[in-house]
Formats: structure tokens, C-alpha cells, sequence
């Protein structure tokens, strides 16, 4: 099978989570590749295809991918000038909508593509001085379309992975977690998840809200584990909140899959490593410059403001 209005629930300074935890034995891991080879999952295999941020042969190295709806990125809010740091470092891609840039915010490292040359491309191609792009202009209608069709795929596939929690610890204020389904997480302080075993691990959450700057999930991992996090009903970080990996976890071995959500998103200086795929919805995305996803992030729309950042880790290691 080839699979290619923020409504955050929170009280302040806590972090929500409603979940439940599933774990397979690794067969076919793929680190480093954003799912485009096929992970397996329980004999489910995951495979971004098309819609992958990896640089193998015939990918795209996206760091976002609008599925249909428009993409707007922005620059610091008041800026008269290019400030050195780009927003975007990474190739944009639009299956449909348009693409804007404002407020002197550059992509760095990239190129746009679009569907057909009917969509709107703001900015200054093979530029970097300000409400521009570093690379150039495409129109492919069959690669777009497919990246689309990966991409739903694979939130698809994903979305129906069973639950077990074999293999991973849950510790500081994930300590009283236990395999119920669903389970409910109020926390008010940092938590984290680990492991020693390089397998794959999926967990399937109701809610995952983080919402003040002692909302710190860590997942810790070797090197080689793949995680898919499925989010069912809301998803959001703010407040400096952030998702953090170590032990050698990669963003593009992390999927915060959002098959179902139609609003999403980032703000006041959170920050997540991983992809987040989130086929139906806007994603909107905040600061003062240091929101930040480290990986790649695919959704039916995009909005980035106030110097919002999305850097694909392979394009700008």
C-alpha cells in the first residue's frame, strides 16, 4: 500500500493528554527518511511517498505541504528588512491554493511547487532579500497530486493502528500512567517518554494540548525507533510549550498524525520536533520568532506569522 481558531483545552500551565499507547516489534525501519520508504507497523506499512520531507531519489525534501488550501508565511511583525533568519528552510508544495510572503520572510534552501499555473505564487524567486524564495518556480500536476494522495494515505493508515504500551516508560508527570483507553493525563510539569528498545511505537491520543513554558514532553529513543502519535480531537502547543527528542530520535522518524482535526496549531514560542501531518486542517503558527516545527508539516492549509519557523533538519542539518 503506498501511503503517501485553535481550540486549545487547557488550564494554564498544564499540559492535557488523552491517550492510549501502542508499540510493534521494528521490522522495516527507515530512520531519517520522513516515513518514505514504508514503516511497519503491526503489517501495516506507513510510507509518506510523495508527500515526504526526505531527499531520496524523486522526493521533494518538503518542509510544508499544503493539501489544496492556501499557504501564507510572515515575517516579524514591523520589519523593514530581511533579518538573516528564514522562516522557512526547506521546498514549499501546494496541491491547489495559493502562496503568499510578507513581512521580508524568505525560504531558504527551497523552491515552490504548485499544481497548475492557474494558482497565485507571491514573492521573488532565487532571492533572499526579503518576501522571497532562494530557489524557483515548478508546476507539476501528476507529482502534486500524488504527493496528496500519499500524504491522506498514510494519515489513513495510521489512524487504525492498535494500542499497547510494551517497551516504553513513562516518567515525571506521566509517572501514574497507566494502559487504560482511553487515558487521561492532566499535567503540570515536564513528562517524559522512554525507551531502549529500537522498535516501532504508536500512541493513540484523544488530546494533546501543551500549554505554558513547564510543558515540556520529552520522548526519549534510540536511534532507528520510529513514533506515530495519532491526535483525534485537539492538538495545539502555546506559551512556550515545547515537544522535545533525544537518544537519538530523529523528527523524521516522529509523526504527529491528525487525521480528523480542522484546526491546529502553534504559538507564543512553542516548539516540536516532527512531522506533523494534518490532512484536513488549518494550521496556524505564531511568536516572536522562535515557534518553531523541526521536521516537516503537512496540512490542508498553512498560516505563519510574527516569523514562525518550519525547517526540514535534512535540508538545514
Amino acid at each position: 500500500m503506498k501511503l503517501k481558531n485553535l481550540p486549545i483545552v487547557a488550564r494554564p500551565g498544564r499540559t492535557i493528554l488523552t491517550a492510549a499507547v501502542a508499540i510493534f516489534s521494528a521490522s522495516a525501519l527507515h530512520a531519517g527518511d520522513f516515513f518514505t520508504g514504508g514503516v511497519t507497523f503491526g503489517g501495516t506499512t506507513i510510507n509518506l511517498g510523495d508527500g515526504s520531507g526526505g531527499n531520496g531519489t524523486g522526493q521533494k525534501s518538503w518542509a510544508i505541504l499544503g493539501l489544496g488550501g492556501n499557504i501564507s508565511i510572515g515575517g516579524y511583525d514591523g520589519a523593514t528588512s530581511y533579518n538573516g533568519n528564514p522562516e522557512v528552510v526547506g521546498n514549499v508544495g501546494l496541491n491547489g491554493g495559493s502562496f503568499s510572503i510578507s513581512g521580508y520572510a524568505v525560504v531558504d534552501k527551497g523552491d515552490i511547487w504548485r499544481a497548475s499555473t492557474s494558482q497565485s505564487i507571491g514573492g521573488t524567486a532565487g532571492s533572499s532579500a526579503g518576501n522571497s524564495y532562494t530557489g524557483s518556480l515548478n508546476t507539476d500536476s501528476t507529482y502534486m497530486t500524488q504527493a496528496q494522495t500519499d500524504a491522506v494515505a498514510a494519515s489513513n493508515a495510521a489512524k487504525t493502528l492498535a494500542n499497547s504500551v510494551t517497551g516504553l516508560a513513562f516518567t515525571g508527570a506521566l509517572a501514574t500512567f497507566t494502559n487504560s483507553s482511553p487515558a487521561t493525563f492532566a499535567l503540570n510539569a515536564a513528562a517524559t517518554i522512554s525507551t531502549t528498545v529500537v522498535a516501532n511505537y504508536v500512541l493513540n491520543l484523544g488530546t494533546l494540548a501543551l500549554s505554558a513554558s513547564t510543558a515540556i514532553l520529552n520522548i526519549n529513543a534510540p536511534a532507528g525507533a520510529n513514533f506515530i502519535i495519532n491526535v483525534g480531537t485537539t492538538f495545539g502547543l502555546s506559551n512556550a510549550a515545547k515537544i522535545t527528542l533525544s537518544g537519538g530520535l530523529q523528527p523524521q522518524s516522529v509523526l504527529f498524525n491528525l487525521p480528523t482535526i480542522t484546526a491546529a496549531g502553534m504559538s507564543g514560542n512553542s516548539q516540536l520536533s516532527g512531522i506533523v501531518l494534518a490532512p484536513k486542517a488549518t494550521f496556524t503558527m505564531t511568536g516572536t520568532g522562535s515557534t518553531q516545527i523541526t521536521g516537516e508539516l503537512i496540512a490542508k492549509a498553512v498560516t505563519m506569522s510574527s516569523g514562525s519557523k518550519v525547517i526540514n533538519p535534512i535540508v538545514s542539518p
